[in-house]
């Protein structure tokens, strides 16, 4: 038998012995009764302290336990929550990808395409590749352009049986044939390694404004046209030419999802 269990069972037992001693000598005038009663008293008082104690001692350890109980079932919950959030935003997106893929010009290039996952990126640069969960194995091969609904990411850079890398269009070995869609001025959209690209090789008298869409011309063979690249947010005039910059139309720091175009 346990310490707490010897004692919970000793003390009322003791105190029920006393009480029943105490009782008894009541009923006693007896000079001696008082001696003893007296002698007994700080016995009793202890005795009923421990109970006490033993009693709270007791209800805490219940409450703790209940406590404890509550912790993990609110932690359950919310685990809960988030991976029904997450359910929830990623059949969003995918459901805008199935939107473009019914709603686009391109039916016969998207009817081959292969929906990935972004599984990697470089750490010391999110601006260069990402790698997808999709390869040789689904017939991808290197250079194919890889999009979402929101325009253009890049192309396949490598291809393994299960995985490729895609080189995105942010980075400074990457260019786009890019067509000013309000004026229908042609120019080369570029990376420059950051979150933002330029478009260069406009003429001096190109007409550019700030808030013009950038789409792919088809130029160059590596992207299909009409293809959303981006926004012009500003514009820089030089000698002979202008150049402008361009804030890409996906949101490259928050990309998980991308279609490959197998035909094109």
């Amino acid at each position: 038998m346990s310490f707490f269990k010897r004692r919970k069972v000793l003390v009322p037992g003791v105190l029920i012995f006393l009480s029943f001693l105490i009782l008894t000598l009541r009923f006693t005038s007896d000079s001696s009764s008082d001696i003893f009663l007296s002698f007994l008293a700080p016995f009793q008082k202890v005795l009923t302290s421990s109970w006490t104690r033993l009693v709270r001692f007791k209800e805490n350890l219940s409450a703790d336990s209940g406590k404890e109980d509550l912790q993990k079932e609110v932690a359950r919950l919310n685990s809960k929550i988030v991976e029904l959030e997450e359910e929830k935003l990623e059949n969003q997106r995918l459901r805008r990808l199935l939107i473009f893929k019914e709603r686009t010009s391109f039916e016969e290039l998207l009817a081959d395409s292969v929906g990935a996952k972004v599984i990697g990126r470089e750490p010391t640069n999110w601006y260069r590749i990402v790698t997808i969960d999709k390869g040789k194995k689904e017939g991808i091969q290197k250079g194919m352009p890889v999009i979402t609904a929101e325009g253009i990411v890049g192309y396949i850079d490598e291809t393994g049986r299960n995985t490729s890398q895609v080189r995105l269009i942010l980075d400074r070995s990457a260019s786009v044939g890019g067509l000013i869609q309000r004026s229908r001025e042609n120019g080369v959209v570029r990376g420059r390694g950051t979150a933002l690209c330029e478009m260069v090789y406009l003429s001096p008298e190109a007409d550019i404004k700030k808030g013009d869409l950038v789409i792919s011309s088809g130029l160059g063979g590596r992207y299909p046209s009409s293809l959303r690249i981006g926004k012009i947010v500003s514009i820089k005039k030089e000698s002979f030419l202008q150049k402008a910059e361009v804030l890409p139309s996906v949101d490259f720091s928050r990309l998980e999802e991308v279609l490959v175009l197998k035909k094109f």
